[in-house]
């Protein structure tokens, strides 16, 4: 009986608040993908309480992986050493390089013409300022 009410305590001070209106008011409404899901009684939003783990790689392991692509790594080597699949590692390619300024027009008419810009980009970037951006949260 003390254990309940302790985990009935210890739930109460950790009270979840609407991600809309703020509102303390809310319920649990069932559970979706293992997780337990709430609505808000004052503005009839649903959500999922996030527990602050954070999902994905760190600012820091995407920098490592950039820097290795800069530096003429291949991306399945990148894979193979640092255990990041391949694909993830051109998304982030990608995702810098769009944000980075386009200096240089390439004339390459290849199916990969947009990641040899971002490719370029990118490269140019780190060899200018001798650090790879994170663009991302």
């Amino acid at each position: 009986m003390i254990l309940l009410y302790s985990v009935v305590t210890m739930e109460r001070l950790t009270m979840t608040k609407c991600p809309e209106c703020g509102s303390e008011h809310i319920q649990k409404n069932g559970i979706k993908k293992g997780k337990q899901n709430h609505i808000c009684v004052e503005c009839g939003r649903q959500f999922v309480k996030h527990n602050g783990i954070t999902r994905g790689y760190s600012d820091e392991f995407r920098r490592e992986c950039l820097k290795m692509y800069v530096n003429g790594m291949g991306f399945r080597a990148i894979e193979r050493i640092k255990g990041v699949h391949h694909t993830t590692v051109i998304t982030w390619v990608k995702s810098v390089g769009q944000l980075l300024p386009d200096s240089y027009k390439t004339l390459c008419y290849s199916k990969s013409e947009q990641m040899l810009r971002y490719s370029i980009s990118l490269l140019i970037h780190y060899l200018k300022f001798g650090d790879v951006p994170i663009l991302f949260t």
